[in-house]
C-alpha cells in the first residue's frame, strides 16, 4: 500500500512540475543598483529571444504570461507595451499593454490571448517596450549575475 501511495504522489507532483514552464534565467535578484539605460532616448524596451531549436522543443505549448522587473515605473501612464514577436522590427504577433505597479520588484502579467507556439516560427521575440518621461529615468534592470 505504501508503494502504491509513493507512485500515486510522484505521478501528481510530476503533473503539476510540467504544467508551466519559465523561460528565462535570473536569481531572483532585482534592486535599484541594477537599472539601466539601452541608449540615451526615452524609448526603451527588452526582450528574449527563443531559437528555432528552442521553438521546437516548445511547438504546440503556449506562452501565457510575461513576468518583468522595471528598474523605473516613471513611464507615460505608468505603462508598457508586452509583445511576442517573431523579429524585433516586424508586427507583433501579439501584444498587450500593462501598467507598471512598482519598480525593482518582478511582476507577472498573464495575456489576455496565450500565445500556442506552432514550430514554423524562425525565431521568436517575448518582451516589452515603453516610454521614459524623462530620458536619464533607468526603465531596464538585469540580474547582476546574468
Amino acid at each position: 500500500m505504501k508503494k502504491i501511495l509513493l507512485i500515486l504522489a510522484a505521478i501528481v507532483a510530476l503533473t503539476f512540475n510540467s504544467i508551466a514552464t519559465e523561460i528565462g534565467y535570473t536569481t531572483g535578484n532585482c534592486d535599484r543598483t541594477t537599472p539601466f539605460s539601452a541608449n540615451n532616448t526615452a524609448n526603451q524596451g527588452q526582450a528574449i529571444r527563443l531559437s528555432h531549436e528552442k521553438i521546437q522543443l516548445l511547438k504546440g505549448h503556449s506562452i501565457s504570461a510575461i513576468n518583468a522587473a522595471f528598474g523605473s515605473k516613471n513611464t507615460i501612464d505608468n505603462k508598457v507595451t508586452l509583445f511576442i514577436a517573431e523579429s524585433l522590427d516586424s508586427e507583433p504577433i501579439g501584444s498587450q499593454e500593462a501598467t507598471i505597479t512598482k519598480a525593482n520588484d518582478w511582476l507577472s502579467y498573464s495575456l489576455d490571448e496565450p500565445y500556442v507556439i506552432t514550430g514554423d516560427e524562425s525565431e521568436l521575440y517575448i518582451g516589452f517596450k515603453g516610454t521614459l518621461i524623462i530620458a536619464s529615468y533607468k526603465m531596464l534592470s538585469a540580474d547582476r549575475t546574468a
